[in-house]
């Protein structure tokens, strides 16, 4: 809405509200001066009335002698006296009446034009009606045309003792003309008042409109740029998540490749093996084979998951000791395997460096534990120890350390490797203990990204 427009609302606001008042306050000034005006015409109309009766009941014992009567004695005393009588304001008079048949004669002069010998008004004309309820009998006031066809404020009484009607009237625009002055003396002032006013509240609202619309045109521009900056971000964030989808499909794909890659050097190896008649030779290529299976299990897994960065690791060491045990199925003792494993989300190194320990440890005890023993139990778990450690441990119900047993004791290759995956690969530190069979603990602490 510009300056213009608020201007002439201004202006219609206070053209309307300024009516309603002045209209509301005229009108109540209005009726009561029209309810003056019609207690003072009733009460003249009364009293002239009265003193009229008196004056012929007084004739009508004294004036017997009078030529024409007592009747014609008291009308010529009312007529002297009404010919000194100038009027009431500027239109105001009385006027005294009988009816003859079917017309009203009029006895007085009357006050307007030349009207020294009025005219009779006939009792079916609109005319004169304030007179024909004072020649009915009936007192009152009313708003109704003279013998003139003027709008009048009249008080009509009926004169028993002559058969006669008065009638006390004034003209009904003698009685508005003060409030028409009135009204039109305000309604100048009120053109003034509101001139000055819309030129006043111009004058001390344009400085906070200008105000405004500068404030108004930054923040569309402010709305503007942050609408620009967030559509830029928007367009960004789509680009970084196809991006993100295409590497996850990549990186899927990478997963994928070298799980099959791993499964070809396994079947390689299987073939090589399958040349040798040594069982010396065959068993480091056998263990070899099951340590790629671990890697190779990682990669699988992580190429099966919905999120890259993490895995079931549950599922994940459910699965390798399975595979670790159809290995191995050849060996006598029944090995009964519980596992404790918590959602830990570890990276690949870490999972895949606890998969080589288990893979090394449990197949240890698969082989070494239970000798001379139809079956064991082996406990394998993996807990969050505090919100900056976790734990992984091995441990079996069997023989326990032999020190004079070169087998079971002697720290071969396998062990090496898992001091090795403890202590650089996990930075964490190896313990064992022999009490009721062999407990290998790792305690390694959690990267940042891995506190959870």
């Amino acid at each position: 809405m510009n300056e213009r427009n608020r201007l002439i609302i201004l202006i219609m606001i206070m053209v309307v509200i300024c009516t309603i008042v002045t209209g509301t306050s005229m009108w109540i000034l209005y009726r009561t001066a029209l309810a003056q005006a019609e207690k003072r015409l009733a009460e003249a109309a009364r009293s002239q009335a009265r003193l009229i009766e008196a004056v012929a009941r007084f004739d009508s014992v004294y004036a017997i002698a009078y030529p024409e009567g007592p009747r014609e004695a008291t009308l010529s005393q009312i007529k002297a006296a009404q010919s000194e009588f100038k009027g009431m304001g500027g239109t105001g008079e009385f006027t005294l009446a009988h009816r003859q048949d079917d017309d009203i004669i009029f006895l007085l002069q009357h006050r307007h034009g030349d009207l020294d010998h009025p005219a009779p008004v006939s009792w079916q004309d609109g005319l004169a009606e304030p007179m024909k309820l004072a020649l009915s009998g009936q007192s009152g006031v009313i708003i109704g045309l003279d013998y003139r066809g003027e709008t009048v404020l009249a008080a009509h009484e009926p004169v028993k003792e002559l058969d006669l009607g008065i009638v006390a009237k004034i003209d009904l625009s003698e009685v508005r003309a003060p409030f028409v002055r009135a009204a039109l003396i305000i309604i100048g002032v009120m053109v003034v008042l509101i001139v000055i006013g819309a030129t006043l509240f111009r004058h001390i609202t344009a400085p906070m409109v200008n105000k405004l619309v500068d404030q108004n045109k930054h923040l569309q521009q402010s709305n503007q740029k942050l609408q620009d900056e967030v559509r830029e971000r928007e367009q960004a964030q789509k680009a970084l998540a196809l991006s993100l989808k295409d590497k996850e499909v990549l990186l899927k794909e990478i997963h994928h490749r070298v799980k099959n890659n791993m499964q070809m050097i396994n079947s390689m190896i299987s073939l090589q093996i399958s040349d040798m008649e040594n069982e010396a030779s065959r068993q480091p290529l056998l263990e070899s084979i099951n340590r790629i299976r671990v890697m190779s299990l990682v990669h699988e897994n992580l190429y099966q998951s919905d999120n890259l960065s993490s895995m079931n690791l549950c599922s994940y060491f459910n699965e390798l000791i399975v595979q670790i045990k159809q290995a191995y199925s050849g060996i006598e003792p029944v090995v009964t395997v519980h596992t404790h494993i918590e959602p830990l989300p570890l990276d690949i190194d870490t999972v895949i460096a606890c998969g080589l320990i288990v893979n090394e440890l449990f197949t240890n005890a698969l082989k070494h534990a239970f000798n001379g023993r139809g079956s064991g139990t082996i406990d394998i778990g993996l807990r969050k120890t505090d919100d900056h450690n976790a734990r992984l441990t091995v441990q079996d119900d069997g023989i326990g350390f032999d020190a004079s047993s070169n087998t079971v004791g002697a720290e071969g290759l396998g062990l090496q490797l898992v001091r090795i995956l403890s202590e650089d690969q996990l930075n964490g530190t190896l313990s064992v203990r022999c009490d009721n069979g062999l407990a290998y603990q790792i305690c390694f602490p959690l990267t940042a990204e891995h506190k959870g």
